[in-house]
């Protein structure tokens, strides 16, 4: 199989001549210009810092692993958009500023993005 672009490549996959999976979020942290400063749901702490899905529902694992991993590179939050079954948008009222990202069914990984890092990172069912 021939390797896929970078373009083309799926969160949580490299491009190379090897398809690969990316089997934590940890490893990439130190290199990125964006940093998750901080997190209000602790199951989402223990995947990113020790690669641990204690306290997660094991049908969204793989997918908030992506979410991580692409919310640590990340340039430009616009981008998120690029996504369609993320369902990225910005909240609004009392929330205003934060980001939504659709995970499972009603839940939700949520942020704020203030002077390039991450805060508040959360997994809820706001609805």
């Amino acid at each position: 199989m021939p390797p896929r672009a970078a373009s083309s490549c799926s969160p949580g996959t490299i491009a190379s001549s090897t398809r690969i999976q990316l089997t934590g979020v940890r490893q990439r942290a130190t290199v990125s210009s964006v940093r998750i400063t901080n997190f209000v749901h602790t199951g989402l702490k223990r995947l990113y810092l020790e690669d641990s899905a204690k306290g997660l529902p094991p049908d969204a694992v793989d997918k908030l692993r992506a979410i991580l991993t692409y919310l640590q590179d990340m340039q430009d939050p616009e981008k998120l958009r690029a996504f369609p079954l993320w369902k990225a948008h910005q909240l609004a009222g009392s929330r205003k500023g934060s980001w939504s990202l659709h995970v499972t069914r009603n839940w939700r990984l949520t942020f704020r993005i203030e002077d390039g890092d991450i805060f508040d990172v959360d997994y809820e069912d706001y609805h």
